[in-house]
């Protein structure tokens, strides 16, 4: 940043590194101020500051354009996708995607929770239990309020979102 502040890139590194510390606003700004220098710049992290930041419809929006113009995109903006529809309350649409991310990711813990999360919403019962299954052969040691707070959502409604399905699925609190 100090040799080049116009370098989309590394505005978008301090951003992400700004969302661990402080929270989706600050990692926001940094990462519009990346638009702004480069406008064609595309960063799969931006879309999961959008839904952590309550802004999930543009996070949809986000990741459908960089998949659309990468069409040999990562797993993980499959399940960002998924992600922001499960914020939006949109779960049919969410589940499949993070489904498919989950089989894609096997290790990916997060792919894991949500899945649990949005299978439990839905009632699908042998879904939430394969799911949780999957999160304690990852994660043993799983609470939901460890993962909360790992998970820096300042959404009161998308954190009541995810809790809720998180308890529903079973996992101590």
């Amino acid at each position: 940043m100090e040799l080049d502040g116009t370098f989309a890139q590394a505005r978008a590194t301090l951003g992400w590194i700004l969302f661990w510390i402080h929270g989706p606003a600050e990692g926001i700004a940094e990462f519009e101020r990346a638009f702004e220098f480069n406008p064609n710049f595309v960063d799969g992290r931006f879309g999961l500051l959008l839904s952590h930041g309550g802004r999930a419809p543009e996070a949809i929006e986000y990741m459908k354009k960089i998949m659309r113009l990468d069409p040999l995109y990562s797993p993980r903006f499959t399940y960002l996708l998924g992600k922001g529809y499960f914020f939006t309350g949109e779960y049919e649409k969410a589940f499949e995607l993070i489904r498919r991310a989950a089989i894609q990711m096997p290790d990916h813990r997060p792919s894991h929770v949500l899945y649990s999360a949005v299978a439990a919403h839905m009632k699908r019962t042998e879904e939430t239990s394969a799911a949780v299954a999957e999160v304690r052969r990852i994660h043993p040691e799983f609470t939901i309020s460890s993962w909360m707070e790992f998970m820096r959502i300042s959404s009161p409604d998308y954190t009541k979102r995810l809790t809720s399905g998180l308890r529903k699925a079973g996992f101590p609190e």
